[in-house]
């Protein structure tokens, strides 16, 4: 089976030279594989993730788990 990967935009909100978009929802979520040039940091603020996949390796986050993904290697 084939993973097709979308190339996500990332647009910088100011006055942060960051973008920054916050998951609120309380029923579950997926979010579509994808890739950009940036570092991604993801931060799990309460609740978990149970299937966040980096370069075909899964990995779990619980409430203040940071994930950082470096689009570039």
């Amino acid at each position: 089976m084939s993973t097709r990967f979308q190339h996500e935009i990332v647009t910088r909100t100011q006055p942060l030279s960051a973008w920054v978009h916050l998951h609120d929802s309380k029923a579950p979520q997926r979010i579509a594989p994808h890739w950009h040039q940036g570092i991604e940091l993801s931060y799990t603020l309460s609740g978990h993730i149970d299937d966040f996949t980096i370069n075909g390796r899964d990995y779990q986050t619980k409430s203040g788990s940071i994930l950082v993904v470096n689009g570039r290697l």
